[in-house]
């Protein structure tokens, strides 16, 4: 005689089993995508305020120490002496005429947690006597290379 329901427990423990792994697999997998996620808001975060100190520097540096001052308005001054300090760097731009445009640019390195940023001020007259300044900071959340998280804040006035 035959008995239809011998090895059910069986059947029964395997299909138990096997959901309960697909189900830890997709919480793990949901719980490494979370977790990656997270890295990537901080490390994004971290970029922002690189890019965020990039610009306040650049502002500081333009307002207070007339850093950026376009050459045609100042030709006796040399540029090489006039370099400064933010956040503990040295400031040391660079400055390119490109259209009738006055592009400086400078970098900060080792920032915290080895983040940098690069500052470009962009300075064109508009009027014969009104400049439009123009702040972009790109900050990076890691400056050794490698894959890298970018945040870029700008402001013109």
């Amino acid at each position: 005689m035959y008995n239809k329901t011998k090895g059910f427990a069986l059947f029964y423990a395997v299909v138990i089993v096997g959901v309960i792994s697909i189900v830890t697999f997709s919480v793990s997998k949901i719980t490494l995508s979370e977790v990656q996620l997270s890295i990537l808001g901080k490390r994004s975060q971290q970029a922002f305020f690189a890019a965020d100190t990039g610009l306040e520097c650049a502002l500081y540096l333009d307002t207070k120490k007339a850093l950026f001052i376009p050459q045609d308005i100042l030709d006796e001054i040399d540029y090489d002496i006039l370099d400064s300090e933010c956040a503990g760097n040295s400031v040391a731009r660079t400055r390119v005429e490109i259209e009738g445009e006055e592009v400086f640019t400078f970098y900060i390195d080792n920032l915290e947690n080895n983040t940098c940023a690069k500052v470009t001020v962009t300075k064109k007259e508009v009027l014969s006597s009104k400049i439009r300044t123009t702040i972009e900071s790109k900050g990076r959340d890691r400056c050794d290379g490698g894959r890298q998280v970018e945040r870029t804040i700008s402001t013109e006035y």
